[in-house]
């Protein structure tokens, strides 16, 4: 009967990629093509922009420029080459395609400072009239502040990570276009959240208050490793399969449905830990900077027309 089930959500989404035709199947999503096309132009324009207002000074970091294009070239992997189409055939494929926008793009990109750069892309005017309205909205910047906060962000997206493996709702997002999307941006924009607060640049704080952030930080990306650990184990040693989308299609790929499902686990479990890992090898040297008064020179404060202050390593 799952067999059955399964087997009609398939002819109902349409024929999930084949061994012979998987390098034949890329995604022909123009909102996507023109959506990363459009982010890394004016990301382009902002660093200039930012750049000239400071007088020919490089304020954005050419190490965060680069993790910025390395993020969007991410976001094209998983989702606009052969990963995408095999994600409707694979469990392990679907779950790579997530951690590609978890651990890879959503740190990168979160590094490159976009909403910063983004800023400094509008028009002079744009930019103040963007900050008084933003100033304005008491209420909206109490609601970001709050999702801001690590342990919010770090909450945000372990819950959306946990609510996405539940097995009726993967399922169901697996055949269903609108809700497929909706578990990549969850997926992702709680993964940015997360990974900026985390990366963000800390600036001229005192040395205090940047420990306490760099504890608070390490304490919740081990959290968050911990439990995604979890779940990549849970599924690894799993002695019958969660899911009904992959029933018929993975046994072309010569995989059982299980075998496919284990090999996923495998895969949480173990290489998606190494960004964890080095996040917190990264804090931990940060740290051992500032409390022996190591931590190196920061950019100057970048103070913007508009009142806002950018920062950058």
């Amino acid at each position: 009967m799952r067999g059955l089930h399964s087997l009609t959500l398939l002819l109902h989404a349409g024929r999930p990629p084949a061994p012979h035709d998987l390098w034949t199947s890329w995604p022909a999503d123009p909102i996507v093509y023109v959506g990363l096309a459009v982010a890394g132009s004016v990301y382009a324009r902002g660093v200039h922009a930012a750049r000239q207002h400071a007088g020919g000074r490089a304020v954005i970091a050419g190490s965060r420029v680069a993790a910025m294009y390395a993020g969007l070239a991410a976001l094209w992997l998983a989702l606009l080459t052969p990963v995408d189409a095999l994600g409707a055939a694979l469990f392990t494929a679907h779950m790579v395609q997530h951690l590609l926008l978890m651990i890879v793009a959503a740190p990168l990109i979160a590094a490159g400072l976009p909403a910063l750069v983004f800023f400094w892309a509008l028009p002079c005017n744009a930019r103040r009239s963007v900050a008084r309205w933003w100033v304005a909205r008491t209420h909206a910047r109490r609601v970001v502040a709050i999702c801001m906060m690590p342990v919010v962000a770090a909450v945000l997206h372990s819950l959306a990570l946990w609510l996405w493996h539940v097995p009726r709702l993967y399922d169901a997002a697996v055949t269903n276009a609108p809700l497929h999307l909706a578990e990549h941006a969850t997926f992702f924009y709680t993964a940015l959240l997360f990974w900026w607060t985390v990366v963000a640049p800390q600036g001229h704080e005192p040395s205090t208050r940047r420990v306490r952030a760099d504890v608070v930080a390490i304490v919740v990306v081990l959290l968050v490793a911990i439990q995604a650990t979890a779940l990549g184990a849970i599924l690894t040693l799993a002695t019958e399969p969660w899911y009904d989308a992959h029933v018929v299609t993975t046994r072309v790929w010569g995989l059982t449905q299980l075998e496919d499902q284990q090999l996923a686990g495998a895969i949480m479990w173990m290489p998606a830990s190494i960004p964890y890992l080095a996040a917190l090898l990264v804090l931990a040297a940060r740290q051992l900077r500032t409390t022996t008064g190591r931590d190196g020179s920061l950019a100057p404060r970048f103070i913007g027309r508009a009142g806002f202050r950018a920062r950058a390593k």
